[in-house]
């Protein structure tokens, strides 16, 4: 049986936090001081979930919907990012590695993220799928 349960989340140049990697177990809770990204991280899924749930293929952040609603790709991008781009890798038990990464535009009017890579890895790193496109 193959297991699907979220391991870990981790998050790059997403709203406060530069670099984070949050580990989930069967009962997890986010608590904390106002401002430090529970809310965030829980955004974070839904914005994928939101992003991905019609098509897996798709290429752009849906920023807001019916799931979520984030404002600009500058309100959703960490404020002292290096680089802009927006990194999410999800983890999952039985050692599934989904990375996806946007890159960021500002000539961009509407602030869209485009997907630069969107990668799955299995237990032992050997790539499940790979997709490279334009952004």
């Amino acid at each position: 049986m193959h297991s699907t349960a979220l391991y870990a989340l981790e998050l790059r140049n997403f709203k406060c936090f530069r670099e984070q990697r949050i580990k989930f177990g069967m009962l997890t809770v986010l608590s904390g001081l106002n401002g430090v990204g529970k809310s965030s991280v829980i955004q974070a899924l839904l914005l994928l979930r939101q992003s991905f749930s019609e098509s897996p293929t798709q290429e752009r952040l849906q920023l807001s919907g019916d799931l979520v609603g984030l404002g600009t790709g500058q309100d959703v991008l960490f404020d002292l990012a290096d680089e802009d781009k927006l990194t999410f890798i999800l983890e999952f038990a039985g050692g599934r590695r989904d990375e996806y990464a946007f890159s960021y535009s500002r000539k961009v009017v509407d602030f869209h993220l485009n997907a630069k890579l969107v990668m799955s890895k299995g237990p032992k790193g050997k790539p499940l799928r790979t997709r490279v496109t334009a952004g």
